[in-house]
């Protein structure tokens, strides 16, 4: 009886394809950092050691009221650009900044020049120098600053970030006591460099500098902490993303609610004229999220300044921005079964003609549904119309739970909101959310899976996927055919297309498109010697018979 043969090309092929270079993303490590609080014109820090290529990010804090922080350098000639700050313009009595810049590699020693930074406390500024190495660049940078009305209090920065970035931040605070605050992190954060406390009279600031790694990437709050015995605290806020290499990121961004066409379009004319607001009510416009991001800010064009001989009376307009938790799989959002909390409001009252803007930042996933929702105190709000007529609902006063609307046709009202997110290019996808309904949203499955096994590049996961699942094809298939009694084994061009789907379709989950066109490269090169030397080998044989 002849043996049947499984041919050795399927492993040839298998060990070929193990081989092919992939672009792998290297994590970003923290190396070292060095810290200075400095009462002179300048100060220097401690010689670090970096690589080439080695991020240097150096945090600066000027207590001064009067001026902001001089120029920095170093030994090594880089050049540092200002990845995030808070300038003496915005805060009012103190700034902040955050420089980075590229190593060329050496002992290192950066300079800071205090410049105009010159104020009575005891240190007049402090910085840190940090180290990090396989970075690739600053994604996006987020930042706020604010007073409490107590000693102690926290504050919450989001940003959607890729798998494996470092969130870089630092937080000041500051009272009128002479207790000085306890800074800390609230989320994992690992604490690098903390600044003395500098003092003046009973005035106390101190600062630290802080970073933690996370795996996954997504909409990710940082909470930084203060605490103190005081009547009340200012703190000061800043963070950047550290990104991984292997990708690259490009911000995109999308307007949600009615925008007009093009984004924002305003006409003369306005429909809300007509709403009976003597009934408590709210108007609003749905929409489902279609990429991660922050919902940065949500507006309303306003038709007429109240108070005015154009408007006579008073009016208050609220804006509120509703959530779901969820991507309401198998429910239909805004009602019992899906209801969206109210994460984010603002009121005025007689506003002005022209646009009524208030900060939202708020963090948002692929599939989620949002609402926009407007009311008004009394009939005779006067909201400018876009060109653009969108679906809109009502609901019973202004609730703080999204759960029981009705349609009311169509609106072109102008309120909307700008939402700010992140599109990964290269390294394979990202998903999009965390969240993945197994029964409808296989795909979404496919890609964690694919990432989870390597986090680093979705890619290599797809791959060593793609090898598993071509050894379990061909092993079920040599039993099959072992049960049919087949004694001929199949032809080696079977086992090469076996592999070769399976690493294509687990490519296509991950989005590599570039892989498939190195397959479909591969494929043509190996046919055509194959080709070429059949034809050889016929040309030969003529010859010799």
């Amino acid at each position: 009886m002849t043996k049947r043969v499984v041919y050795p090309l399927f492993f040839v092929v298998l060990a070929f394809g193990m081989l092919i270079p992939q672009v792998h993303a290297t994590i970003p490590t923290y190396d070292r950092s060095s810290k200075v609080d400095c009462n002179a014109s300048s100060c220097a820090s401690t010689s670090l050691a970096t690589s080439a290529g080695d991020l240097i990010i150096v945090t600066i804090d000027c207590w001064s009221s009067t001026g902001s922080i001089g120029t920095t350098t170093d030994t090594l000639s880089t050049t540092f650009t200002t990845a995030n700050s808070l300038t003496l313009a915005q805060t009012g009595f103190t700034s902040y900044t955050m420089l980075t810049g590229t190593s060329a590699g050496g002992s290192d020693t950066i300079t800071v020049n205090k410049g105009g930074c010159s104020s009575a406390f005891s240190n007049q500024f402090s910085f840190s120098v940090d180290i990090y190495s396989f970075v690739t660049g600053i994604g996006i940078t987020n930042k706020n600053f604010g007073s409490v009305g107590s000693g102690s209090g926290s504050d919450t920065l989001t940003m959607i970030i890729q798998p494996n970035s470092f969130i870089y931040e630092t937080l000041a605070a500051n009272n009128g006591n002479a207790n000085c605050p306890v800074d800390s992190g609230s989320s994992g954060q690992t604490i690098r460099d903390t600044f003395a406390c500098a003092q003046a009279g009973g005035n106390v600031i101190n600062g630290i500098v802080m970073d933690r790694q996370y795996t996954n990437g997504g909409s990710t709050p940082s909470t930084a902490a203060w605490s103190a015995t005081a009547s009340s605290s200012f703190f000061f806020h800043m963070t950047i993303e550290l990104l991984a290499s292997g990708a690259s990121v490009t911000t995109v961004s999308n307007c949600y609610g009615n925008c007009g066409t093009p984004a924002v379009t305003t006409t003369n004319t306005n429909s809300t004229k007509g709403i009976n607001f003597n009934i408590t009510q709210t108007y609003f416009y749905e929409n489902q999220v279609i990429f991660p991001a922050l919902i940065v800010n949500m507006s309303a064009h306003i038709a007429c300044s109240y108070g005015t001989a154009q408007c006579p009376y008073a009016e208050t307009l609220t804006l509120g921005l509703y959530a779901t938790q969820t991507q309401c799989f198998g429910a239909i959002p805004f009602t019992p079964t899906c209801p969206a909390q109210l994460v984010a409001s603002s009121q005025t009252i007689s506003p002005s003609k022209g646009l009524f803007t208030f900060s939202v930042n708020y963090g948002v996933f692929t599939g989620q549904w949002i609402a926009l929702g407007f009311t008004g105190s009394r009939s005779g709000l006067q909201i400018n119309d876009t060109n653009t007529s969108v679906n809109i609902f009502n609901t019973f006063g202004f609730p703080a739970t999204l759960s029981n609307v009705a349609s009311q046709g169509t609106s072109k009202a102008e309120v909307f909101a700008w939402a700010v997110g992140n599109t990964v290019i290269g390294g394979g996808i990202i998903p999009a959310s965390s969240l993945c309904n197994q029964n409808v949203d296989f795909l979404c499955t496919l890609q964690q899976a694919a990432c989870g096994l390597t986090p680093s590049n979705c890619l290599v996961g797809g791959l060593i996927l793609g090898i598993i699942y071509s050894i379990v094809t061909i092993f079920f298939l040599e039993i099959v055919l072992f049960k049919l009694g087949m004694t001929m084994g199949l032809p080696g061009g079977i086992y090469i297309l076996i592999f070769i789907s399976w690493m294509t379709v687990w490519a296509l989950v991950v989005g590599a498109l570039w892989f498939i066109i190195l397959e479909i490269l591969t494929v043509s090169i190996i046919f055509s010697s194959f080709m070429g030397s059949l034809a050889k080998s016929q040309g030969t044989g003529r010859q010799s018979s």
